[in-house]
């Protein structure tokens, strides 16, 4: 799917080249085709131009020439036009001057008499005026005093209010810190009730609530509360949000997105530390990246666990499939210890892995087949191993898109092989294909396949 959308922008890039080319080399050609248009047009214009400006010149030398002796009348017309105008404003300002100079002086002695008459209206104004002004400011500071002493009074409210209001939030306050408190000691006590215990009979840690007596083999959500928030290991300073399964380091998205960009460390894998409400994710005691199923599925894996090796001893072994009776003695039921697979069902595996058309009747019980445990697991490999040989020689090469039933760091998965109905292991650094298990191979299956269905880790994360 990446490769076909990979292509298809490739395509629509080398498209979308050719259509631009394509707009340049027309544009080229129609402004080459444009450009020689211009030049021609050019030339011909200048020509036009050139006759029309000869012509052009020779009316105008005719027009100034008469234009020049009209303009000359004219002006003689007006220089005496001028002269008769200026004649007449020079009588005009002698007449004005003569006028000016007694209005003037009659001016003068009306100015003088209103002067007299304005100082005495001033001073009788200014004597009424102070007896007002005396009134008056008496009224405004009888209103100021009246309204200062309610705003001291106001004041005087307010400030015992204020006192109240303070003194409750601040009790408020207090009591709600405190409450706070008591509530946050009280669920601390309260999730660090449980306690980690170790079971000798399963070989494995599981935590014990001494208030409540629950028992989990998941760690609770408590004691993940109570966990320190790891600080990223690249920059040292925010808090880490995911765990990286190759560099088993803690990174904030920041650190991860710049150290995990590109080469080797993009195909790391890596969990998220926290889900979507900020609580810590407990990934359990499983190998990476896998996570602990839910408590009905762990009660329901428990209950398989009860009922098969070491709790008891299988009825036979072939191969990776363990055959059990049940507590009734009347029906099998099968386990693939390899694949955790649990069913009643015979497997398909068993006909090529055992060749005989056993089904579990006519055999012995638990006592018989006791001392038969190791012959019957050795013939069930001894088979195992001679059907692979008679089926294939060498053992073939997954497909491109295959994905391993089991991987490893070093560069070893495990896959099925539908021709043998085996596994076998291939090694995309060397590209070495066998049957036989390498040494330093570790299973990466998740102990609860088979019993939490078809969950996915990374819809999970």
């Amino acid at each position: 799917m990446i490769q076909c959308v990979w292509r298809m922008f490739v395509a629509r890039r080398d498209v979308e080249r050719q259509r631009v080319q394509n707009e340049e080399n027309w544009n080229m050609r129609m402004g080459s085709a444009t450009m020689i248009q211009i030049r021609y047009r050019s030339y011909r214009c200048r020509t036009v131009l050139s006759n029309k400006v000869r012509d052009r010149k020779e009316s105008i030398l005719a027009a100034t020439y008469v234009q020049s002796c009209w303009r000359a009348r004219l002006a003689w017309l007006e220089v005496e036009t001028k002269r008769q105008i200026w004649l007449a404003e020079q009588e005009s300002k002698a007449a004005l001057v003569m006028q000016r100079a007694w209005r003037r002086k009659a001016a003068q002695k009306l100015i003088e008499m209103m002067k007299e008459e304005k100082k005495r209206m001033v001073r009788e104004r200014q004597t009424k005026a102070g007896v007002l002004q005396r009134w008056w400011r008496g009224v405004i500071a009888r209103r100021e005093a009246a309204e200062l002493k309610k705003q001291y009074l106001a004041q005087l409210r307010r400030m015992a209010d204020l006192e109240n209001w303070g003194s409750t939030i601040i009790a408020a306050a207090w009591r709600g810190k405190g409450g706070r408190d008591l509530w946050r000691e009280r669920m601390w006590a309260r999730k660090a009730r449980w306690k980690e215990m170790w079971s000798e009979e399963e070989t494995r840690k599981f935590y014990y609530n001494q208030i409540s007596g629950e028992i989990r083999y998941r760690k609770p959500q408590d004691l993940l509360d109570l966990m320190k928030r790891p600080i990223c290991n690249n920059c040292e300073f925010y808090e880490a949000r995911v765990e990286c399964s190759n560099c088993k380091e803690f990174y904030c998205h920041q650190c991860w997105d710049s150290v995990h960009f590109g080469g080797k460390r993009a195909k790391h894998g890596f969990r998220n530390l926290y889900d979507y409400y900020e609580k810590r994710v407990d990934y359990g005691d499983g190998e990476f990246p896998s996570t602990w199923p839910s408590e009905i599925e762990q009660d329901e894996f428990s209950g398989w666990r009860l009922r098969i090796y070491p709790a008891r001893k299988p009825h036979k072994v072939i191969g990776d499939w363990e055959i059990y009776l049940d507590e009734e003695g009347e029906k099998f039921f099968y386990h693939n210890r390899m694949k955790h697979i649990n069913t009643y069902e015979k497997p398909e595996d068993l006909k090529v892995l055992f060749t005989e058309d056993w089904d579990g009747e006519g055999e012995g019980g638990d006592e018989e087949e006791e001392g038969k445990e190791g012959e019957g697991r050795i013939a069930g490999e001894e088979k195992k191993e001679e059907t692979k040989r008679a089926i294939v020689g060498k053992a073939p090469a997954p497909e491109e898109d295959e994905e391993p039933a089991e991987e490893l760091w070093e560069g070893w998965g495990k896959y099925w092989d539908e021709d043998s109905n085996s596994f076998y292991y291939f090694n995309t650094d060397s590209g070495t294909s066998q049957y036989e298990r390498p040494e330093d191979f570790e299973t990466q299956n998740d102990p609860f396949m088979g019993v939490r269905g078809d969950i996915v880790v990374e819809d999970i994360m």
